[in-house]
């Protein structure tokens, strides 16, 4: 089911939005017609209950493995199959047109984004291990950096040389460096613009889509303050000023904790899976935002 589920859409895949297209949502074999979420909402609403969409972006195994040349693609050439490469642009459309048919679908009080910018090495899920290979937080930023073919072209229009940049990363994995600036040097703050840079530009594009269709959307996103995120918890940089109107923060990883995200506080991490979803008002002050009790339903994509 956990398989099915991150992979799967939940509303109708409709030929007129997605006629043309590579990248379209797979539909479940339980719901062909993809009317599940719809009915659920309605349901929901009709008991008082508001009703989000948590919609999963770029983590989809499913499309990621039938499109290789569209995912995140490491310095040693190894593909992330679970990872679509927002520096594509056929992955920001995906992720746009996800977003508007979903926010279409049903009347929705708010939407939940997931994955909403690019993953890494740290998937910690089924498909891979890599809590055994005892990586520190160096290595797999590294192992993170990504080299498809649209993040190349993105470095090269930067001024940097992708063949170089690949070589040093490759060169830091096994160097023993303490640090990655000590990895990368001067291309380190380059690096992590773009990357920073792509994640801003589809979090804006969605935050637009959402709002061109319903204008008054409550819109969160899974945020973390760290450049170099490589989870579903995708680079938040600004914050405040962007549209969104609260964030869900990771609390596996005190480091990352809620504190680092527009001041937030966040639940002991030994205790929840999730920290409370908070946010930051257009002049920057901390405003909580409810959680489970707001009746919300998941719609991964």
């Amino acid at each position: 089911m956990f398989e099915e589920a991150e992979s799967a859409c939940y509303v109708p895949v409709r030929e007129q939005a997605w006629r043309g297209r590579r990248l379209v949502p797979a539909r479940t074999g339980w719901d062909p017609d993809g009317e599940s979420f719809g009915t659920t909402a309605r349901h929901l609403r009709g008991v008082g209950l508001d009703v989000d969409a948590w919609i999963v972006l770029t983590h989809n195994d499913t499309l990621g493995a039938r499109h290789p040349d569209l995912v995140v693609r490491n310095a040693f050439g190894d593909a992330l199959p679970y990872a679509l490469c927002p520096g594509a642009d056929e992955v920001q459309e995906y992720c746009v047109t996800l977003v508007e048919e979903i926010v279409r679908s049903a009347p929705l009080a708010g939407v939940v984004l997931e994955s909403c910018g690019q993953m890494g090495i740290d998937h910690a899920g089924t498909h891979d291990k890599i809590q055994f290979a005892n990586w520190d937080a160096v290595r797999r930023v590294l192992l993170s950096v990504c080299f498809c073919a649209a993040c190349t072209r993105r470095y090269a229009a930067a001024g940097l040389d992708p063949d170089r940049v690949a070589a040093a990363v490759r060169a830091g994995v096994d160097s023993g460096c303490q640090t990655v600036d000590e990895c990368l040097g001067g291309d380190l703050a380059q690096l992590a613009a773009i990357r920073t840079g792509v994640t801003e530009q589809l979090r804006t594009r969605l935050v637009a889509a959402s709002r061109s269709e319903s204008p008054h959307v409550r819109i969160t996103v899974h945020g973390s303050s760290d450049p170099w995120a490589t989870g579903s918890f995708a680079t938040l940089a600004p914050v405040a000023g962007d549209g969104l109107d609260a964030v869900v923060a990771s609390c596996w990883d005190p480091a990352d904790a809620t504190a680092r995200i527009g001041g937030c506080g966040g639940w002991p991490p030994s205790r929840r899976k999730w920290a409370p979803i908070c946010g930051s008002t257009a002049d920057g002050r901390a405003a909580s935002r409810r959680t489970s009790a707001s009746g919300s339903t998941s719609v991964p994509g």
